[in-house]
């Protein structure tokens, strides 16, 4: 599932936003169904920030996003993290 990064998170923010929120939660609903499945979430970066800057931000919109669903009971050694400073869309990957 790709999440564009502008509606996922608020410009310079790694925060779940309320729209990113409703698609977490029907996500977790589908990891509870099916627990062989995984997640590996990537985060995106923001335009007009530097490189560095933006591997940071991928980052911490990654771990937002694996912390959101800890909280709402999703098994830690299911999901996997990896920020992307070029990407403007959160990925998240379902695997199996």
């Amino acid at each position: 599932m790709d999440v564009p990064g502008t509606s996922a998170f608020d410009k310079g923010r790694s925060a779940v936003t309320p729209g990113l929120a409703r698609q977490l939660n029907d996500l977790g609903k589908r990891l509870e169904s099916r627990p062989t499945f995984r997640v590996h979430i990537v985060g995106n970066g923001d335009e007009g920030r530097s490189d560095a800057a933006n591997r940071l931000l991928a980052q911490d919109r990654a771990m937002s996003v694996r912390d959101y669903l800890l909280a709402r009971g999703a098994d830690i050694t299911r999901l996997t993290t990896e920020g992307k400073a070029g990407s403007r869309v959160l990925e998240l990957r379902v695997e199996k």
